[in-house]
């Protein structure tokens, strides 16, 4: 054989076909008096009957030699290249409890609970996951049906039951087949489906951010009061809301401000783990947060690191966590700003947004934007491309005025 030559594929098939050969056993058992036959493929299941091609009632086995004939069947399956279970899958249907779409959903909604405990997820994930998969309510309409039986049809009556009988808006039906779509993603990368059907489409109106100009943004930040307005500050900048909440001391090396961690979750007891990306940045300071954190870190005394990592930006009124701002009370502060100068604009869309789309109306390349605001989708970043109000207006105040024509 040539040094660089590779195994053949009849050479595949035939380990698979060995391999196969091994798999399921046909076993029989007394009940009610009658002896019946089964074939054994624990822990993935037991198969008792041979399903109806035309979805009818299935066919119990009528004695050994039928069994035995199943069990080459699904062998077969196996040896041409699909996994146990794939192959399991139209003699399981109707028989495997744990195949069932709920009792799935509810393992994988344990395996993701474990991702959260390990720090690999948001807390926040899970819990937009555990409401859109609830079982008494969204998922009822599967009662019954299991994975292998998922397919556009099926689909495509569940959101007009949303629709009918949830009553859900079309962004809440949207969510829902979003946190599906992404289960039956999880069951292909197993093994456990071949593929993952079509979805179909729902329509939903693009949510339009409120943009407020720099002026604007100015004005609110400085009616928060000092001790208080570094967070925004650096929000300001492109630095997410968790993140801030999790920065410390010793991730301010002038004049840089380094983002590697954020709070995953609202509350004071939130783990501290990796940023959304999983990545790290830098981002360089302005003057004016430059200023506070100068203000800032004179006030720190040696033994106030001896309790641990000492927060960058503390909530003067916190009583908790040593004083690191809580999601709720950074939302609150801003919103209190916003009232006092006569705006109205959530704290993410008047920080982040407004920043970006002034960067980017002011010549900023869209690359730029993306690596200060650290998406790892371009597309993230694209939405700050769209003109504002104000920029439209520029639009049409420069667009050339023709004289009527008589």
């Amino acid at each position: 054989m040539c040094r660089n030559s590779r195994p053949t594929p009849a050479l595949g098939s035939g380990i698979r076909w060995v391999m196969a050969r091994n798999l399921g056993r046909v076993r029989s058992r007394t009940r009610h008096g009658q002896r019946i036959y089964y074939l054994d493929f624990r822990p993935i299941g037991e198969v008792y009957s041979i399903p109806s091609p035309a979805g009818g009632t299935p066919m119990p086995f009528s004695g050994e030699e039928m069994a035995r004939s199943a069990l080459e069947s699904i062998r077969d399956a196996v040896a041409e290249g699909k996994t146990l279970t794939q192959a399991l899958a139209p003699w399981l249907s109707r028989t495997a409890p744990e195949y069932l779409v709920a009792k799935r959903a509810e393992r994988w909604l344990q395996l993701m609970a474990e991702k959260v405990e390990r720090g690999d997820r948001s807390p926040t994930y899970l819990r937009e996951l555990r409401r859109y998969m609830d079982p008494e309510k969204y998922l009822a309409f599967w009662d019954g049906l299991s994975i292998f039986e998922v397919r556009f049809g099926h689909l495509e009556d569940w959101l007009t039951w949303l629709s009918t009988e949830k009553k859900l808006s079309a962004s809440t039906r949207k969510k829902v087949l979003d946190a599906f779509r992404v289960f039956l993603r999880w069951l292909r990368k197993r093994g456990d489906i071949d593929s993952v059907p079509e979805f179909p489409e729902v329509p939903v109106d693009e949510y339009a951010p409120t943009i407020i100009s720099v002026e604007r943004q100015a004005a609110v930040i400085e009616a928060i009061p000092w001790e208080r307005r570094g967070a925004f500050l650096a929000a300001r900048l492109g630095v997410r809301p968790g993140e801030i909440r999790a920065l410390n001391v010793d991730d301010y090396d002038a004049p840089w401000l380094r983002i590697n961690k954020a709070a995953k979750g609202p509350n004071a007891n939130a783990p501290i783990r990796g940023t959304k990306t999983r990545a790290s940045r830098r981002i360089r300071v302005d003057d004016e947060l430059e200023r506070w954190l100068k203000w800032r870190l004179a006030r720190v005394r040696a033994q106030d690191f001896l309790q641990g990592p000492l927060p960058l930006f503390q909530n003067p009124t916190g009583r908790r966590d040593r004083k690191r701002w809580l999601s709720n009370a950074l939302r609150l502060e801003w919103n209190r700003a916003c009232e006092r100068v006569g705006i109205r604009v959530k704290m993410y869309e008047g920080t982040k947004h407004s920043s970006a789309s002034a960067a980017v109306q002011a010549g900023e390349s869209l690359y730029r934007v993306q690596q200060a605001l650290g998406h790892s989708d371009s597309r993230s970043t694209e939405r700050y491309a769209k003109l504002t109000d104000e920029s439209a207006a520029e639009v049409f105040h420069l667009a050339p005025r023709r004289p009527k024509q008589p």
